[in-house]
C-alpha cells in the first residue's frame, strides 16, 4: 500500500499539471507534513508558492523548513543552495540573480 506522502504527491503533479497551483500547493504542503524530514518536499512546496501571486510568506516558510529538515553538518552545501536560493528568488531583482 502507498504511503499517504506518496499519494498527496501524486495528487500535488496531478494539479500542477492541470494549472492548479493552489490545490496543488495544499496536496504538496500535505505530503510535507506526512514527511516531515523529506527537505525535498518542503523545497517543491517554495517552488510551487512563488508561481501564485502573494504566497511569498508561505514560501519563505517552505524553504526554511526545507533547511530545518536537513542535518546542519552532513548537508551544509544543501543548505547553503537552498539559503542562496531563498534570497535570489524573493529578495533580489531578477537582473541581479546568478547561477549556481
Amino acid at each position: 500500500m502507498p504511503q499517504l506522502a506518496d499519494v498527496t504527491q501524486t495528487l500535488s503533479n496531478i494539479y500542477q499539471e492541470k494549472g492548479d497551483l493552489n490545490r496543488s500547493l495544499m496536496f504538496a504542503h500535505l505530503s510535507a507534513l506526512e514527511a516531515k524530514k523529506d527537505s525535498h518536499k518542503w523545497h517543491l512546496c517554495s517552488q510551487i508558492a512563488l508561481k501564485i501571486e502573494g504566497k511569498t510568506d508561505k514560501a519563505i516558510y517552505y524553504y526554511n523548513r526545507a533547511v530545518k529538515a536537513l542535518h546542519p553538518v552532513k548537508d551544509i552545501y544543501r543548505i547553503m543552495e537552498i539559503k542562496l536560493e531563498k534570497l535570489q528568488t524573493i529578495y533580489l531583482p531578477k537582473s541581479m540573480r546568478i547561477s549556481i
